[in-house]
């Protein structure tokens, strides 16, 4: 930029310095501050300027033309671009001692070793329009000379010649030891130091001065004192425990939650530092170096878990959050600690996983499959059992529609079925039709769906399925025996080895008995390979099935286990050649809406419910290992 080098004495100012410029024209100004400031960064001094918002950004231009990052200078907190009312607070009531306070605590942060002095420049131009307040600016400019941080700093303030009154520029040439006119800089042998400034100020100005002064303490301190209870009073209120720590990790005070929460009270409390509370449940090195770079770094935490085994509480997890305040008197600099107690947060945040964990697993070992629709009848959930009920991959059927692996012949009545879940939320459908695997082969499958659409939990179609193919093979099988059981008529000898074949060839396996109910006699046909023969019981409820031919509404098979075996010749005589336990298996023979036989087993091996009956029994039970006496077999 041209010009720069029209005044090198710029470069020679060092911490300690107060400069004053008078400029006539916007350049002379916009190059005296690109200057200083460029010079601030190359020698890594914390640089702050204070403009009106079309000066900042006329700044940022000339320091990005003269090679400076300033995205990152400002992201690095090097270099501050600030509003007046964010240092000099309201025009018409300018406070010097505040704004001087915002200089003491930016100075205080090179000597925390980041930068190694404050370098700070401001446009007065904001207070032409205020010139009430121009006799406090000149004591300000007074006061700069021996504030305590003015050995830390380099000042440089700006003031448009055109605009202010002479007198006051004559005034203003007091106050500063070094002075710019324009780009040239002089040794200023005008300077006045700031006491005999100030003494020599006209009288009547000095009073009006002083008592404006002490008008605008009194506000302050009325406008603190009013804050500060507004602030504890919510303090107070909120439900969490709060601490307010010093920069030395002292505690300045806590709310009433903190002291009930904990069950301490203030003298145990304050004044002692927060490792030291309780049984130093907070004295941890990763929150300790958290908490000690709070007040220098400005910076703040939020979610710091803490897991203790607290005094009068027991264990408990408490999540921290802190950033910096400041205290009553202005400049003091507090932190503020906010506790949640998130013991039962987490606990139930745990509880939850651990549910969601085993439904999961449910839902991933289930025998049977359970699929997700859209309200376009896509698929957008399959569990995996799909891969063992179905055949198909679950991400195979993901974005398909069921209907395009279901049989033709079956496929009206099953988007019927799907229309009247889909107008009938929270009712279930019940469907059963034949489902093709990848391999081609059709399976007969049991479906039952429920449409939650509506429910926000859900959004969706459920869709439960399984396979039942060999069970419709066995219901088949059985009405086919059913059908020749009861056309062999009374003549059970006559027919017994054409029965014992049918058995065989309709079964692939052998039954122990067949039971027939005649006028009050039990008939028992035994067609145990070795053993065929023919019994009458008078007393038919000796037979183990015979609650089958007293459930006459009740058409399911009986499934008992764990029964002792008869002795002598009391009993049952199909179990007397059984072991001491055995286990009974009866299958009714239907007719006309009766029971007029059944189809029983007696195997040896418990099973594993007792006395229950199930609606699914009906295959033919698998073949054991070992073979025992009394199961049959099933042929290859």
């Amino acid at each position: 930029m041209e010009g720069l080098d029209l005044i090198p004495e710029l470069k020679r100012a060092s911490p300690g310095d107060h400069l004053c410029q008078l400029y006539e024209t916007e350049e002379e100004r916009h190059e005296v501050t690109c200057a200083f400031l460029l010079q601030g960064l190359e020698r890594g001094e914390k640089v702050i300027y204070v403009g009106a918002e079309e000066v900042l950004q006329r700044v940022r231009s000339g320091l990005s033309g003269m090679g400076v990052d300033v995205a990152r200078v400002m992201r690095s907190g090097q270099l501050s671009l600030r509003q007046p009312g964010e240092v000099y607070g309201s025009p018409a009531t300018f406070d010097l001692h505040s704004t001087l306070q915002v200089w003491s605590r930016e100075a205080e942060a090179p000597g925390k070793g980041r930068w190694s002095c404050l370098r700070a420049a401001g446009d007065m131009s904001w207070a032409l329009a205020y010139p009430s307040c121009w006799q406090k600016l000149l004591v300000y400019e007074a006061e700069i000379n021996r504030f305590p941080a003015s050995d830390k700093c380099i000042l440089l303030c700006q003031y448009d010649a055109r605009g202010f009154d002479p007198n006051f520029q004559l005034s203003l040439l007091h106050t500063h030891p070094r002075v710019l006119v324009g780009k040239e800089i002089y040794d200023n042998i005008y300077y006045v130091p700031p006491g005999e400034f100030l003494e020599n100020m006209v009288p009547q100005s000095v009073l009006e001065y002083h008592i404006e002064e002490l008008r605008a303490r009194k506000r302050a301190m009325l406008e603190i004192q009013s804050a500060r209870e507004y602030a504890e009073a919510i303090v107070d209120t909120v439900r969490e425990p709060l601490l307010v720590l010093d920069p030395h990790l002292r505690v300045v005070t806590a709310n009433r939650s903190f002291y009930r929460t904990f069950r301490v009270n203030p003298e145990e409390t304050e004044g002692r530092l927060i490792y030291e509370l309780g049984n130093r449940q907070w004295d941890i090195p990763s929150l300790r170096e958290l908490l000690e770079e709070v007040v220098p770094g400005n910076t703040f935490f939020e979610d710091y878990e803490v897991d203790h085994e607290f005094p009068h509480i027991g264990r408990r997890t408490m999540l921290l959050n802190a950033r910096r305040i400041y205290g009553r008197e202005g400049g003091t600099q507090l932190i503020l600690l906010s506790m949640e107690d998130a013991t039962e947060r987490k606990a139930a945040e745990e509880e939850l996983r651990r549910r969601e964990d085993y439904f999961q697993h449910l839902v991933e070992n289930a025998f049977d499959a359970f699929t997700v629709l859209d309200a376009e009848g896509k698929h957008v959930y399959a569990s995996p059992s799909v891969r063992k009920v179905l055949g198909w991959e679950p991400e195979e059927l993901l974005g398909k529609t069921p209907f395009e692996f279901m049989h033709p012949d079956d496929l009206p009545a099953v988007m019927a079925s799907f229309q009247r879940g889909m107008d009938n939320p929270g009712t279930i459908q019940h469907i059963i039709h034949r489902f093709r695997r990848p391999d081609g082969e059709w399976r007969i499958v049991e479906s039952l769906g429920m449409n939650l659409l509506g429910d926000p939990h859900v959004g969706g179609v459920i869709i439960n399925c399984r396979d039942i193919t060999e069970r419709k093979l066995a219901e088949e099988r059985l009405q086919k025996l059913n059908r020749m059981f009861l056309s062999l008529g009374a003549d059970f000898l006559a027919n017994m080895e054409s029965a014992v074949a049918a058995c065989r060839e309709i079964l692939g396996g052998d039954i122990a008995a067949y039971a027939r109910l005649e006028q009050d006699k039990l008939s028992l046909l035994t067609t145990e390979p070795g053993e065929e023969g023919f019994l009458f019981l008078d007393d038919p409820s000796r037979f183990t099935g015979w609650p089958l031919f007293l459930r006459q509404d009740n058409p399911q098979p009986l499934i008992l286990s764990g029964l002792r075996a008869p002795e002598g010749s009391a009993g049952d005589p199909l179990a007397a050649k059984r072991l001491s336990r055995y286990s009974f298996l009866g299958y009714p023979v239907r007719r006309l809406g009766k029971t007029v036989g059944s189809w029983p087993f007696t195997p040896p091996t418990p099973l594993r419910s007792r006395m229950t009956t199930s609606r699914s029994w009906p295959y033919w039970p698998a073949p054991c290992p070992r073979r025992k006496r009394g199961w049959p077999a099933r042929k290859a």
